[in-house]
């Protein structure tokens, strides 16, 4: 049991936190398809590792998980739990609701999945009329752009469930992928050929610039997967885990006082 959680301290001990710091990490992320070798909670066990891992360093305390998002396009696989957006919306902001109540004023999500981006922001927008900040840490993108610094993946790709991904969950839980199911993705766009998907959500390519298409997951990729899980490595995952918790250790730090 992790002391840092908020669900497991007494009331008292939050009362006692909130009188010398009001900011709350919180970890939210989906219950999807990551391709035939990853479970389909990599999301939310990311940003769940990741919280603990800042929080030890910081002291800040984290929220309940949030482990279902808005994956309507993936609900063609088994296992994938889809919320509505509005429900989403609603979950969150009665959950930030509650927290606000209690003092809280500083809210930082950290969220693996684009699914969700726009709920929170919904949320966040009330909630600065009300004199709070709402963070969005969008932790893929975030990997991508760390993945750039590092010589040992420097050449790595970001893709739904691909070299990156598979990597930093070989190096949380090795023990939950399957590498003998890892293959390099097949992409196609259903209706163009000359056009290309970049991910899952429904970004495309066509000469040069980027479409939003609305298609599902199984019309372009039959396993769910995009780019080539097959170069991953352990070691890949866990310099690029490290060099996330010291980024994210800075964010907090720079963020403690929302109001300046």
């Amino acid at each position: 049991m992790n002391a840092s959680f908020l669900e497991n301290q007494s009331w008292l001990k939050v009362k006692e936190y909130l009188e010398k710091n009001n900011m709350i990490l919180i970890p939210i992320g989906s219950i999807e398809n990551e391709g035939n070798h990853l479970p389909l909670g990599l999301d939310i066990h990311l940003s769940h590792y990741l919280c603990e891992a800042v929080s030890k360093k910081t002291g800040c305390m984290v929220g309940p998980s949030l482990p279902l998002g808005y994956s309507k396009w993936f609900m063609d696989f088994p296992g994938t739990i889809s919320l509505e957006h509005d429900t989403l919306t609603i979950l969150i902001k009665e959950y930030c609701d509650c927290l606000y109540k209690h003092g809280f004023r500083n809210f930082i999500f950290l969220n693996p999945h684009m699914g969700n981006a726009s709920a929170i922001a919904d949320v966040g927008r009330d909630f600065r009329k009300k004199n709070a900040l709402v963070v969005l840490v969008d932790i893929w993108r975030t990997f991508e752009n760390i993945s750039q610094k590092i010589a040992l993946t420097k050449k790595s790709e970001l893709s739904h469930g691909g070299e990156i991904g598979t990597s930093i969950a070989l190096a949380m839980y090795p023990q939950y992928v399957d590498m003998g199911k890892a293959r390099k993705a097949k992409i196609a766009f259903p209706v163009s050929k000359n056009i290309q998907p970049i991910n899952t959500l429904g970004f495309a390519n066509f000469k040069g610039n980027y479409i939003h298409t609305f298609v599902d997951a199984n019309e372009i990729t039959l396993s769910g997967l995009i780019g080539d899980p097959t170069k991953a490595s352990i070691e890949k995952g866990e310099v690029l885990l490290k060099e996330m918790i010291i980024y994210l250790e800075q964010v907090l730090n720079e963020l403690k006082h929302p109001n300046r």
